[in-house]
């Protein structure tokens, strides 16, 4: 189970000198539109940006390690405004792609600005609260769970910030359309995920007698 960091960037094209002030802090990358020359580099950035998977996991077949989203252009006024964000399950390849992004953006003239982002969970596959947890899934409903990582945030990056070491999973009922108008959980799943998580807490206490710790 994974997350990955996540970094948003934005930058201001304008097409008048004295509104840089005015909108760098705004969260969009903005290009003037009204001058013919800002407007082609509007165009260039939109070919040379890198978009979409930029790197696979060498560690977990056929899981994407880092990535890059070209996420809206909008306008405003004289402005065309671009907002992208990055993911990666590794800091050194987040610092890169990010890195890429505000350089294409840098070269076109505009000035970047990058939001807060969020750090990254990297998976263990030999976490022993990970395999009291399938052992637990195992014994309540007779089947042997799927483990998965995932390239999206998730809390367990912010809780191991704070608390680095802390031997964590992510879990949960089962949820489709997450984030959107049509977000929906099964009812079903809620209380198999409530029988499931009450019995790992009753084996918490053994899982160091079980499962030395691993690194």
């Amino acid at each position: 189970m994974n997350m990955p960091a996540f970094q948003q960037q934005h930058a201001v094209f304008p097409a008048k000198a004295n509104k840089i002030d005015d909108l760098v802090t705004t969260k969009f990358f903005a290009i003037g539109n009204s001058n013919p020359l800002l407007r082609s580099h509007a165009i260039l950035i939109l070919y040379a940006m890198p978009n979409g998977v930029t790197e696979m996991s060498r560690d977990i077949p056929n899981f994407v390690q880092t990535s890059t989203n070209l996420a809206s252009v909008k306008t405003y006024d004289d402005y065309f405004f671009i907002t992208t964000s990055q993911r990666s399950s590794v800091a050194s390849a987040l610092g890169d792609v990010v890195n890429r992004v505000a350089a294409v953006l840098k070269l076109a003239g505009a000035e970047v600005e990058h939001t807060d982002g969020y750090p990254g969970w990297s998976p263990n596959p030999k976490s022993n609260i990970l395999q009291v947890s399938k052992k637990s899934y195992e014994n309540l409903f007779n089947e042997e769970p799927k483990v998965l990582a995932a390239h999206a945030g998730l809390a367990c990056g912010l809780i191991g910030e704070t608390y680095p070491g802390m031997d964590m999973i992510s879990y949960g009922s089962e949820l489709k359309g997450v984030h959107s108008p049509d977000e929906k959980i099964h009812i079903k799943s809620v209380e198999k995920f409530r029988k499931w998580t009450l019995d790992i807490l009753k084996n918490i206490p053994l899982v160091n007698q079980r499962y030395p710790a691993a690194k």
